[in-house]
């Protein structure tokens, strides 16, 4: 079914007198390097073609709902009950005088149920209403009202990423790089570690013993390797130590791979995701899924990098390995853990 089929259809179910429909496409954002989920270190990230099925509805003036066309899902938020006016509403809110009468959104594809698809969600509902309102909002402005001021970097993701791009965001700018993806294709898998060495909590705490031995810092970005050395001898924990010693290595990989896709130089960046990823091995548990999983694609013909992200596994491939690359990883991560992972085949959106 095509746009204009697909616009017919939605006009027959839907009341059309001053409604207008937006067919919009949103994607998985993941962090190719660095972190999306903390503005105090940088990350290069993608939007994935791998989109969820959704309609956005308008109900007279005062409500919008979320429905998943996948399953039973629905949720409304009200823009006038203080306890739901959360990150959506805070953007809807925006354009309530605007004479809004009804807006549909349709975003179609395949995230596995295993992926979150809150970011995926809230981005398409800030795009459609703000496309409705007309309103003029630069990208990073769009970003921090969807995110409601936490979490912006898979936000802008979200709304700057376009096919053969990426984004790199230091916490102040953000910038799109090219990313020749020619001939290859990304590998994801939802697997959950089993170390909470990299967790987001031990992440915060970590920054957190940092900020107090350093106030001045304004990311791990700041920490040079002197102040590393200093920490060391003051930190008691264990974990804050290894955690520090790899995310401030992770932001020296995160800008020497921004300077390697600035040239296009596809291989460098993929070599830099397993230094990232031999990186992370150290502090993960050694029955954790992900490593395993890591180790599985590492070792296979026509995989350039892989590396653990907060989504789960991702690698670059070639593309005309993606088969055997499914095939063999799958069978032996079923004998290990007694069933198949959740492997996608993906394209940047």
């Amino acid at each position: 079914m095509n746009n204009a089929e697909l616009k017919t259809h939605f006009y027959k179910r839907f009341n059309s007198e001053g409604s207008t429909l937006v067919f919009a496409q949103s994607g998985l954002p993941v962090a190719l390097m660095g972190r999306l989920d903390f503005d105090v270190m940088p990350s290069i990230s993608c939007c994935l073609s791998m989109r969820v099925r959704a309609i956005v509805g308008r109900i007279g003036s005062r409500s919008v709902t979320i429905t998943s066309t996948g399953s039973d899902m629905r949720r409304v938020y009200e823009l006038d009950r203080a306890d739901s006016r959360d990150r959506i509403s805070r953007v809807i809110k925006r354009a309530e005088g605007l004479n809004l009468l009804g807006a549909e959104l349709l975003t179609d594809s395949n995230i596995p149920p295993a992926f979150d698809p809150h970011i995926t969600y809230t981005s398409a509902v800030c795009k459609a209403i703000l496309e409705i309102s007309g309103c003029a909002v630069p990208d990073a402005e769009r970003a921090r009202l969807c995110a409601a001021d936490n979490e912006k970097s898979a936000y802008i993701t979200e709304f700057v990423s376009e096919s053969g791009y990426c984004v790199y965001n230091n916490g102040v700018k953000f910038m799109r790089l090219p990313l020749p993806m020619t001939g290859c294709k990304f590998i994801i898998a939802a697997v959950k570690e089993t170390s909470g060495l990299l967790s987001s909590k031990n992440i915060q705490k970590t920054y957190a013993a940092l900020k107090k031995i350093f106030p001045h810092i304004a990311s791990f970005d700041d920490i040079t390797d002197e102040m590393l050395e200093t920490s060391a001898l003051i930190l008691k924990s264990y974990s804050m130590k290894t955690c520090a010693r790899h995310l401030v290595s992770e932001c020296k990989r995160t800008k020497a791979a921004a300077r390697l896709l600035r040239g296009c130089n596809i291989k460098g960046f993929a070599e830099l995701m397993n230094e990232s990823f031999l990186s992370q091995k150290h502090l993960c548990a050694d029955n954790d899924p992900g490593v395993f999983l890591c180790d599985e694609l590492y070792a296979q013909n026509g995989v350039l990098g892989v590396r653990m992200c907060e989504q789960g596994v991702i690698a670059l491939v070639r593309e005309e390995n993606c088969d055997s690359i499914l095939t063999d990883v799958s069978m032996t991560y079923e004998r290990e853990f007694g069933s198949p992972p959740v492997l996608c085949v993906a394209d940047t959106v």
